[in-house]
Formats: C-alpha cells, sequence, structure tokens
C-alpha cells in the first residue's frame, strides 16, 4: 500500500519536472529583473522632497524675518513714542536749554534754530514773541503760551537810560536790545557816517518795527557827530562806499567837479538826472563842500 501511494506515473513525473522548471525560471528572471530594471519613480520622488522642503524652509525664514521686522518696527514706535512725550511746565524761552524745548513738544531741529537765535543776540522779550520761530504753529505756541514766564530781569530797557546814538559802543546799546541788534546798528552807522535820525534805524539789517519802537525811547541824536564826504576831493571808490551814492551818482559828482572844477552847494548835485529830491534830501547831512 505505501510503495503505490509513492509511485508517479510518467505524466505526473514530467509535470512534476515542468512546475520545477519554472519555479527556478521565474526566480532567476526576477533576480535578474530586479538588478538591471530602473526603478519605478515614486510619486514623491527625492528631488521633489528636497525642494519641498527647501521651500518650506523659506517660508518659514521669511515669515520670522517679517515677524521680526515688524517687532522691531512696533519697539522703535514704542521707544519714538516715548522719547516724544510731552511734559508742560514753566520756562523761559531766554534761559532754557534744547533739551527742555523738545520735552515741551517742541521738534529737535526747532530747539536748535531757537539756541542759534539766541546764540546771535536774539531775545524773547514778550511771550509772543516764541510764536514767531519759525516751525512753531499757532496750536504749539497756543499750548505752551499759559507757561512762558519771561523773568522781570531781562526787560531790555529802564526809563533812565538815554544813549546818544552816534557815540554810545555795543556794550551801552545792548542794555535796551540784543547784542546782536546793538552790533548791526554800530556797522551801519560806521557805513553812514552816523544817524541824523532814528528812522534811519529801519535800513538796519533785520531790525522790526517793533523793535524800533521798542528803543526809540531810549536813544537820541547829536547831528555834530556825523562824519562828512568832501565832494571835491573824495575818489569814486570813497564816494560809492556811502549807502546812499551808487556807483553812477559817485561818477556823475566826479564828471561834474572836472567840468566845473569845483562843486560849491548840493544843490548843484540836483540837477543831475542820477539824483532824485529824495536822494539830495537824505545825503544833505553827508556832504561838504569846503575844498
Amino acid at each position: 500500500m505505501p510503495k503505490r501511494f509513492l509511485f508517479f506515473s510518467k505524466g505526473q513525473r514530467v509535470a512534476i519536472v515542468v512546475l520545477l522548471t519554472l519555479i527556478v525560471v521565474v526566480i532567476v528572471a526576477d533576480a535578474t529583473l530586479s538588478r538591471w530594471a530602473p526603478k519605478p519613480k515614486s510619486f514623491f520622488d527625492e528631488a521633489f522632497s528636497e525642494k519641498a522642503l527647501l521651500f518650506e524652509t523659506t517660508t518659514n525664514t521669511a515669515h520670522e524675518t517679517t515677524t521680526n521686522a515688524e517687532k522691531r518696527r512696533e519697539i522703535h514706535r514704542s521707544s519714538k513714542t516715548a522719547k516724544q512725550e510731552v511734559k508742560l511746565f514753566p520756562f523761559d524761552p531766554n534761559t532754557l536749554d534744547s533739551a527742555g524745548f523738545v520735552l515741551l513738544g517742541i521738534k529737535p531741529h526747532i530747539a536748535s534754530n531757537i539756541l542759534k537765535y539766541k546764540k546771535k543776540g536774539g531775545h524773547f522779550k514778550v511771550p509772543t514773541d516764541l510764536g514767531k520761530i519759525y516751525g512753531i504753529d499757532s496750536a504749539l505756541f497756543a499750548t505752551l503760551q499759559p507757561f512762558v514766564q519771561i523773568a522781570q530781569t531781562t526787560a531790555i530797557a529802564t526809563p533812565d537810560i538815554l544813549l546818544e546814538i552816534n557815540t554810545a559802543d555795543t556794550t551801552q546799546l545792548a542794555q535796551i536790545m540784543s547784542k546782536g541788534l546793538a552790533k548791526r546798528i554800530v556797522i551801519y552807522r560806521e557805513k553812514l557816517g552816523g544817524y541824523y535820525s532814528t528812522e534811519q534805524l529801519k535800513e538796519v539789517y533785520r531790525i522790526t518795527e517793533k523793535e524800533l519802537k521798542g528803543i526809540e525811547p531810549y536813544l537820541c541824536i547829536e547831528s555834530s557827530h556825523i562824519s562828512t564826504i568832501d565832494v571835491n576831493s573824495a575818489s569814486i571808490e570813497r564816494l560809492k562806499r556811502h549807502p546812499y551814492i551808487n556807483f553812477y551818482q559817485a561818477k556823475a559828482i566826479c564828471e561834474l567837479r572836472k567840468a566845473k572844477k569845483k562843486i560849491v552847494a548840493i544843490d548843484e548835485l540836483a540837477l543831475l538826472e542820477e539824483f532824485s529830491d529824495i536822494d539830495i534830501k537824505r545825503l544833505t547831512p553827508y556832504l561838504n563842500f569846503n575844498e
């Protein structure tokens, strides 16, 4: 019975051999194809994964950079707001420093301009003078005005002061005006040869009508201190240095003098077309015809 069970017919043996042969062929073929055949491309290949990773990293970095920039801007705004915090307090603009002006809400560059103004001899006589500073608008001045307190010691004049304008020096004049204005008055006085009227002070560089009215009560004039020009000997250069004589007028005087040998009176200049009635009137105190 066992022998029959283990016995295979010829057809069965052939089938077994064929099956085993096919199994071997399949195994060998699979091994060969696995080695030589290209690997199937994954839907998420490595190059794509690397690019995706790089994009994600770049996006995150940009986001972090933007976030950090926003934080810095916020810190800067907070710092700037803190720096620009306004604190109002009583102050004298003639003695306050730049830090004090900034604390009052005045921009740094305007505070710098105020200091330059004071350094050049500028002086605040009344609270409204502060409102005249360029850059201080009406709204800011309205806020500051109640706190402006100009010390009485800064008053520019007292009733018992009377100065002769043609002989007073800058130190004396500074008792009734700013040092800068006193210096400009003296410089122009030297060019003129002296003042014969306080109205001439209107011709001084940068003097205001308000300043003139403020100092006029404390000034007197002695016309005997005026220096005159000798019309019959002065050169063209000397004549045209005077503020009231231009080059053409100086030349006309010299030509008239050459033609007539001597000019005896200012009326002769009045006949020249280069001189108007106003010219003659304001020049009269400064010309002499002695020679």
